[in-house]
């Protein structure tokens, strides 16, 4: 066989292999993404029917006819309105309704409102610090729900209300920082919030809310990253309770020939896997 057409039979070879490849790196891509798609599905459910069972309990509050806040015309008088940005849910809620009950988590949180109707982040990310302990579970909720509108800039204070001592708040203030979560593209910071939420929530997490934490990991891109965080918080856990969760993702990472009996074992194979990962990804560089 002619040496160019040895050539081209090894270029022919490699471009199947590189549209092979790709297609499956869109396919795995596909699948990532309905897979976002289909948790974000299932967390807003689980928000709109925590909100539900609040709205349920909550008195209502009669509506005033007329013109709503803020002086502009009421849609029955057919005056045109001024074109504006939708308010937030919470925030709308407030539009056309007699001033709230003074002591109420509607009068506590009303400047936290006008701030998030305002998107002026930065102060409602001060205000709601002010708030973030109060004793009524609603004002706390409502405190959650405007540093999930925040985003990454209230994600640290979200964090701190994961082991809110109310069990809905807490499952709300979760499912809000998964949300905003999942816009952290940096490996390492996404890894160190799973890490931080963790610490924050200790010994007394919930077993259910573990396993969120910890399948959040998989969608931490450096495995490297993934791996020390992981066995960082398993080494913090004094909770038997957590062990096999803990053990469970990290022989996920280090694939051990058999199952790690301890928490303790599955950190040394983490660890041996991390130096062995080291090595070969030394190795890739020099070639």
């Amino acid at each position: 066989m002619a040496f160019h057409q040895r050539v081209a039979m090894t270029a022919t070879v490699l471009a199947v292999a590189l549209i092979g490849g790709f297609l499956m790196w869109r396919q795995r891509e596909a699948r990532q993404q309905d897979e976002r798609r289909e948790r974000v599905r299932v967390e807003e459910a689980s928000r709109q029917a925590a909100r539900a069972r609040r709205a349920a309990a909550a008195p209502k509050q009669a509506a005033v006819p007329g013109p709503s806040a803020g002086g502009r015309a009421s849609e029955s008088t057919g005056a045109k309105q001024p074109d504006k940005k939708p308010k937030r849910p919470r925030a709308a809620a407030q539009a056309g309704t007699a001033p709230p009950a003074p002591g109420s988590a509607e009068a506590v949180t009303l400047a936290l409102d006008r701030l998030l109707d305002d998107e002026a982040y930065d102060k409602l990310v001060i205000e709601a610090k002010k708030l973030i302990k109060h004793p009524n579970p609603e004002v706390r909720s409502r405190v959650a729900f405007a540093l999930h509108w925040a985003g990454l800039q209230g994600l640290a204070e979200l964090t701190s209300m994961l082991g809110d001592p109310d069990p809905e708040v807490a499952q709300e203030a979760l499912d809000y920082w998964k949300t905003a979560l999942s816009d952290i593209e940096n490996p390492a910071d996404k890894a160190a919030m799973l890490d931080a939420a963790y610490t924050v929530t200790g010994d007394h997490t919930d077993g259910q809310v573990l396993e969120d934490l910890l399948s959040e990991f998989t969608f931490v891109d450096d495995e490297l990253i993934a791996a020390a965080h992981l066995a960082e918080m398993a080494g913090q856990s004094k909770n038997p309770a957590h062990a096999e969760a803990f053990i469970e993702a990290l022989d996920g990472i280090s694939q051990p020939d058999e199952t790690s009996k301890t928490v303790q074992e599955a950190i040394a194979n983490v660890k041996k896997w991390e130096r062995q990962e080291r090595r070969e990804r030394a190795e890739q560089e020099q070639e």
